[in-house]
């Protein structure tokens, strides 16, 4: 600092006089002063990844009420250089336009950035910001600020589909392939911790969960728990299979997989699908046997026991007796009559006697278990002249689904002939006579046969020849 001093004067006689005098003063520099301030909005974002607006407010702080500074750098430790080219996550940046701002002391400024910001809940995002700038003589002078940015937590999400492939199989059931697509729907990776499959029955009702990570029989060739080792990276998909034995009568299965991730927060996600295979119905068999056991009658009837076996051959399943009837058809007399039809399952009518069909098949509620028989007897009184009796069986069987079976068994039982008897009554009169005189015989045929009527093919004398012609 330089200064003069000059002084004006007159000596007595009026004469002017002029003096002066210099000194140097040296001023002493004072370094310039910056604060800036770095506010977040919001201060926590998804971990999945979340917009954030980071605020700065950058003030000339110098202690010399004239010394302005010039910004001349303003870098972010994580969102790069604000003056420059800023870090990729970076999608707004107003605060270029502040580069070689001339802030006057005590002026303030402010400016703006918004970034997107994915982390971990583990790991809060940090980041400090550094104003530098300068003043009028060079000097240089910085400042920073901290924030802090919280990610909660989202949970990891995971979708699974279940495919049979259409399949299908019949009673008593087997073998079903069942196909699995497994996608991290997530943002990062996860480990698949539960993978199991769900099986319900409608008949009878119930349901068993298997492990697929730990597969037993019934679940068997299964590759999953080889393919979701290691975890699956975010949109990664793998696809999987395994069999599947069901069985059963017919039926629609309910086959429900059910899938469950954890990330690395230990959060989990899951998701089910499920698929429906049908048991389709095998309809029932049933076999019925017959025999009288070489019985006969004679003319004009009597009274046959028949013995009947009734078989439910299913190895499966169960089949109810519904009808049980015997049909007796006489071949005479000509033209051949009506069949006669008798209920095996009501009680004793007609020429049927002695039933216990009925009786044993009640005992069971008319039910034959897999494999079951029984073997049952009834008499029939039959009636009539020298012929074979058909009679024959016929049992209708039902199983759960409704769906039916038919068998029959015939049995022919002779009425065997009986010699007919004939007697001839010859009477004459008068029983005396003279030489010449005319004698009247009277011929009386008696069919002596208690069974069927008789017919006269001839009548002879011995004298007086054929009486028929």
């Amino acid at each position: 600092y330089s200064d003069t001093v000059t002084v004006d004067a007159a000596d007595f006689t009026g004469d002017p006089v002029t003096g002066s005098n210099s000194a140097e003063t040296p001023g002493k520099n004072v370094m310039p002063a910056l604060t800036i301030t770095k506010t977040p909005s919001p201060t926590s974002v998804p971990e999945s990844g979340g917009s954030v607006v980071f605020t700065f407010v950058i003030k000339n702080t110098s202690p010399a009420s004239t010394d302005p500074v010039t910004l001349t750098a303003l870098v972010d430790s994580r969102l790069g250089n604000l003056f420059g080219a800023p870090a990729a996550n970076v999608t707004v940046n107003n605060c270029l336009a502040l580069l070689n701002t001339v802030l006057a002391p005590n002026a303030t400024v402010q400016c703006t950035v918004t970034a997107t910001l994915v982390g971990d809940v583990a790991l809060p995002h940090t980041n400090t910001i550094t104003v530098t700038g300068k003043d009028d003589e060079q000097n240089e002078t910085s400042a920073t600020a901290d924030a802090r940015v919280d990610f909660s937590d989202v949970k990891p999400t995971v979708d699974v589909t279940k495919t049979d492939g259409g399949a299908s199989v019949a009673e008593p059931g087997g073998t079903v392939t069942y196909t699995l697509t497994i996608q991290n729907t997530s943002f990062e990776k996860v480990n698949v911790t539960t993978l199991t499959d769900t099986v319900t029955y409608a008949k009878p009702a119930g349901s068993v969960t298997y492990d697929l990570l730990n597969p037993v029989a019934p679940v068997s060739d299964s590759d999953c728990q080889a393919k979701v080792q290691g975890g699956l990276d975010p949109g990664q998909t793998i696809t999987c299979s395994f069999k599947l034995l069901l069985t059963g009568t017919a039926q629609t299965v309910s086959d429900e997989v059910k899938v469950v991730v954890t990330d690395n927060d230990n959060s989990t996600g899951e998701d089910k699908a499920t698929e429906t295979t049908p048991i389709t119905d095998v309809k029932p068999t049933v076999d019925i046997t017959k025999t009288d056991g070489g019985a006969f009658v004679n003319e004009p009837g009597g009274t046959v026991t028949y013995t009947v076996e009734i078989i439910n051959p299913s190895a499966f399943e169960a089949v109810t007796v519904t009808a049980l009837t015997d049909t007796i058809q006489y071949a005479k007399p000509l033209p051949a009559p009506a069949p006669i039809v008798v209920d095996l399952l009501a009680a004793a009518s007609g020429p049927m006697s002695n039933n216990t069909c009925l009786t044993q098949l009640n005992a069971v509620s008319r039910i034959l278990a897999p494999n079951a028989k029984i073997t049952c007897t009834f008499d029939i009184a039959l009636t009539g002249t020298s012929q074979l009796v058909a009679d024959r069986v016929d049992v209708t069987v039902v199983d759960d689904e409704g769906s039916t079976d038919t068998d029959n068994a015939v049995e022919d039982t002779p009425i065997k002939d009986v010699a007919p008897a004939v007697e001839v009554v010859k009477t004459a009169s008068p029983t005396q006579i003279q030489p010449g005189e005319s004698v009247a015989y009277t011929f009386t045929v008696f069919n002596r046969s208690t069974i069927e009527p008789l017919k006269v093919l001839t009548l002879t004398d011995d004298k007086f020849g054929d009486l028929a012609g």
